[in-house]
């Protein structure tokens, strides 16, 4: 304990000493404060650069907005595919099986063109869409797609589910 007392007591005396070195306040010299810096660009490189990149983030949001725009039919077949998958959505399951054939017919022809899609059927069509999208595998329902409520299966809300999951799916990753 007395050697932390004395540790703090030299302190004590050193600090002392050198206050005493320092000149008084009033014949300190006055502070000289330095010009402000201006904080506008000086040269002409930072306006070509602020111009670059206001061109590049325009051309960003262009790209972003014309997506947008593009993607609208997704969208909307998603929505549509949603109000049928509703559980207070009692549906006919031959026509639920019909409006998904028709939004994916629809989907494939705004992101294809109608001369590539529309020819396609049957087994041609499944594998376009199969193709087409990542992971759709359309051709393991193709039985359900093909003859809709003749279908033996088609007591089972199983396989429309995952009929509605897989288009769901594929208007999602389509290229």
């Amino acid at each position: 304990m007395n050697f932390l007392m004395d540790i703090v007591v030299s302190g004590l005396h050193l600090m002392l000493l050198v206050q005493d070195s320092l000149p008084p306040v009033p014949e300190m010299e006055p502070i000289f404060e330095p010009e402000s810096v201006a904080f506008s660009p000086e040269t002409p490189a930072w306006y070509v650069l602020g111009g670059v990149l206001l061109t590049i983030l325009s051309l960003g949001l262009y790209r972003v907005v014309k997506n947008f725009h593009k993607n609208a039919y997704r969208r909307e077949a998603l929505k549509s595919l949603s109000h049928l998958e509703k559980p207070g959505t009692q549906a006919d399951p031959a026509s639920v099986i019909n409006e998904i054939r028709i939004l994916i017919k629809q989907c494939a022809i705004a992101g294809y063109g109608r001369s590539r899609v529309a020819p396609l059927y049957g087994e041609e069509w499944l594998q376009f869409l199969e193709t087409t999208g990542k992971n759709t595998p359309f051709t393991h329902h193709k039985e359900l797609i093909e003859k809709g409520n003749m279908h033996p299966l088609m007591e089972s809300n199983s396989d429309l589910a995952s009929l509605v999951k897989i288009a769901k799916k594929w208007i999602r990753s389509h290229a």
